[in-house]
Parts: structure tokens; sequence; C-alpha cells
């Protein structure tokens, strides 16, 4: 538990203040004769708050160590995220840990934080070529994001009081990479269509957000009657990999709007 409060915001000075103390608690408990190795992932992640360049050859040590749990290791690998940005021990050592069943997938994630569009090339191969399964998901998602957010979003920024009065909201929170798919629900249910290139950055839009941001866009919808009508998006961000979707619609369309949520939950 008291490790678990130096994970909070508000507790990092004090952990860079302790670092030797970390560092030692880390040696002695980082053994294989440990009990208590259920809390080394904790540890790890305050350990690597507090970690400086030249701790990093001691901490690839413990993220190569097969005797400790496969979290710790993990926790050790993923955040070697920060000292890979430049050529060094600890990007060459990410690049040794892809191949690693229990540290793999942590690994991919640190070398997309630390490389961005300069880890696709490598990225795209692990994706179809690695036998590790989870290095193959984890390098899909991370060239989805490091994708995503190269482009460029087009849509104006707008706001609810734009559109006009009397139309109702309703919301939904869902998995990031899923918002082409749910896109293509409500054009279904609604039996319409949007402007061409306005799924795709309504998406791009909502992969590029950064957790706490808020953001709100007005597009065309046309229906096969060639009717047409605006719709209201505002974006939260949960967190790297959760959204909710604020969906603002004339109350006409709000029996057909209800269902969409249900309906695109039940096909998860």
């Amino acid at each position: 538990m008291c490790l678990g409060r130096l994970l909070e915001q508000g507790a990092r000075s004090l952990v860079k203040k302790n670092r030797e103390l970390l560092l030692g608690l880390a040696r002695k408990w980082n053994k294989p004769e440990t009990e208590t190795k259920w809390m080394l992932h904790v540890l790890a992640q305050c350990v690597m708050r507090a970690a400086l360049e030249g701790d990093v050859p001691e901490v690839v040590n413990w993220a190569k160590d097969n005797s400790l749990p496969a979290d710790a290791r993990s926790s050790y690998t993923l955040d070697l995220q920060r000292f890979a940005k430049k050529p060094g021990f600890a990007r060459d050592a990410l690049m040794d840990f892809v191949t690693d069943a229990a540290v793999g997938g942590a690994a991919v994630w640190a070398l997309a934080g630390a490389l961005k569009a300069e880890a696709l090339p490598l990225l795209r191969e692990l994706r179809h070529s690695s036998p590790n399964e989870l290095v193959r998901r984890s390098a899909a998602a991370t060239v989805k994001k490091i994708e995503a957010r190269s482009g460029r979003v087009t849509l104006p920024d707008a706001n609810p009081a734009e559109l006009p009065k009397g139309y109702s909201s309703t919301s939904i929170e869902f998995d990031t990479d899923r918002i082409h798919e749910f896109l293509s629900c409500l054009e279904r249910q609604l039996k319409g269509r949007f402007r061409p290139g306005d799924t795709d950055q309504l998406a791009l839009s909502a992969n590029q957000m950064k957790r706490g941001r808020r953001r709100f866009y007005i597009v065309p919808f046309s229906f096969l009657d060639e009717s047409a009508v605006q719709l209201g998006f505002g974006f939260y961000a949960e967190d790297e990999d959760a959204i909710v979707v604020e969906l603002h619609f004339d109350a006409r369309l709000r029996d057909d709007v209800d269902s969409t949520p249900s309906g695109f939950m039940d096909s998860q």
C-alpha cells in the first residue's frame, strides 16, 4: 500500500528524492527467494520513476531476470522508454526484448513511445512476423496509433451551442480503436451516410486524443431520401485506450440513435 501511494501524481518529487532507497529495496527484494513477489511490479514502477540514465544497466538486468515475475519485468521494460529516445544501451535492450515471450509486448510499446514514426518499419514487420501473439497485437495497436497521430485533423472545432435548438444527446464509452466500427453502425441505423472523409477525420481525431482532453465537431449527415441533418460529436479521452463519444442529434432521430449504442455494444 505504501509503494502504491508513491505512484500517485503528487508523490513524484518524493520518489525522486528517495532514488537510492528505492534502488536499495530493489536490490534486496529482486531475488529468487523473495516471498513477496506479488508486489515487485509496484516497486519496479516506483524505481523507474526515480531512475537516472546511469541506472539503466542495472534496470536492464532486472528486466532480463527470468526469476522475477513477468509483470515486474514488464514494468522495468516499459519504462525504459524515456531512456530509449536516443541510441544507446536502453534502446538496444528493447530491441532484444521484442523476442522475449514475457516482456515482448512491453518492449513494443516502449519502442513505439520512444521512437514514434521512426519505429514504424520495425512495428509493421513485427505485427506479421513475430511468433509471439502479444507482440503481434501490441505492434498492430502501436502502428495504428502512430499512423493516426501522424495525420492532420481538418474538421473545424465547434461547440454544442452551434447546433439548432431542440437537439438531444446521448453518450457511450468504448475502446478508441473501435470508433470506425461505431460510425459505421450509426450510418446503418440511421439509413444514411456521412460526407466522404468525415468518418476518417473523426476516427483520426479520436485516436489523437490525449487523456483528459475534450473535442467537439459538427458534421453533416445525409439520409437515403437525400434529406440532411447535422450531427454533433463530442469526444472525451478517458485514458489512452478508451474514449467517451457524446452524440448530439435532432430529437426526431431519438429512437434510431438510442438503439445504436446498445446494438454496437452487443456486437463486441
